[in-house]
């Protein structure tokens, strides 16, 4: 087991943010143990919760893949890697570069009749940052739905259609799966990928779903049509097929999220998760059911405007998330989550 650095329970709460919403593959495999793939590769972390100590910190075991699951995936032997290449990519995938002690404090002075109360209670949560194809798929599958089903959804589309990856001996029941790329995901006709992903419970989802899928495949060819392509992809780097939407880091950022928008299926709160969760725009609110009440309930938006609509309209969902971005500064995304993950319990 490796510890990751800057990982102590004020930093990063575990149990809490890998159920609040913002990734949906984690399984607990044991008492203080989760379970996942980052890069196509198994991992495993614990954090033990001895009285919420703070300096109680995440340690990662990698795991093999399992013979059978290497045969099941068309791959003849293991892929080497190292502890320390996987610690990296999990300080990647929790930002452990910035430091959340210091914004909680900041966070606390803007706002101590709610924020203030709030963070006792949820300490250490802070921002993923995912693969943003998974990001994109899991939060289409999010459009009116709740966590538990999400968590199904994106889980059945890495059986579907990603690579068998192996077990873990605490929960041997359990096959994971790496999420699929863009490729595997194009190699089905978006018809049959309709079809298939009705069938399993995905709803009108599903046609969304084989669309973006399709318009991803065009945006990534048109990408990478005057680039060199590699003569190869580790594991830590960008997969073939990415490309697009990780370049999306780097554009002017109402670029970015007008390109999310773009796709099937994405409006205005699911394209500002992605930024949120995916593409560095820290500021980002994602507003929905949950953080309209909040902006009502706790801090008196509309409270006086009579004709406030029933529905979530773009003008109340652009004031509230102004309202946040004012009150919480460049990070008010990351304070969002923790207001929405209170509202949650």
């Amino acid at each position: 087991w490796t510890r990751l650095p800057g990982s102590g329970f004020d930093e990063v709460n575990l149990p809490c943010l890998l159920r609040n919403g913002q990734a949906f593959r984690w399984v607990q495999t044991s008492a203080g143990e989760w379970t996942s793939t980052v890069h196509g590769r198994l991992v495993t972390l614990r954090q033990q919760l001895p009285d919420r100590d703070p300096s109680t910190g995440i340690f990662c075991l990698p795991q093999l893949s399992t013979p059978a699951c290497r045969n099941l995936a068309g791959a003849e032997t293991e892929t080497a890697y190292d502890t320390e290449q996987m610690a990296a990519w999990l300080v990647d995938y929790f930002q452990l570069g910035t430091r959340l002690a210091p914004l909680y404090d900041q966070w606390r002075r803007a706002d101590p009749a709610h924020f203030a109360a709030k963070a006792p209670h949820y300490p250490g949560i802070r921002m993923l940052r995912q693969d943003p194809l998974e990001n994109v798929l899991s939060f289409i599958c999010s459009s009116n739905n709740a966590i538990p089903r999400i968590a199904t959804m994106v889980q059945t589309l890495a059986r579907l259609y990603g690579s068998p990856v192996g077990r873990v001996p605490t929960h041997p029941e359990t096959v994971f799966y790496a999420f699929p790329t863009l490729l595997q995901l194009a190699h089905e006709a978006p018809a049959a990928m309709e079809v298939r992903l009705r069938q399993h419970g995905f709803g009108y989802r599903a046609k969304f779903i084989a669309a973006t899928v399709q318009a991803l495949l065009a945006h990534e060819q048109a990408y990478t049509a005057d680039r060199r392509p590699p003569k190869a992809c580790p594991p830590h780097e960008v997969p073939v097929g990415s490309r697009y939407l990780t370049s999306l880091r780097q554009q002017p950022r109402e670029d970015a999220r007008a390109a999310l928008m773009a796709l099937p299926g994405v409006g205005a709160k699911v394209a500002d998760c992605i930024c949120l969760m995916s593409l560095d725009q820290a500021d980002r609110i994602p507003v929905d059911t949950h953080v309209w009440q909040i902006a009502t309930r706790d801090y008196g938006l509309f409270r006086d405007d009579a004709a406030l609509p029933k529905t979530l309209t773009p003008r109340v969902y652009d004031q509230i998330g102004q309202h946040f971005g004012a009150l919480f500064g460049p990070y008010a995304g990351w304070a969002h989550t923790v207001l929405f993950a209170a509202d949650l319990r």
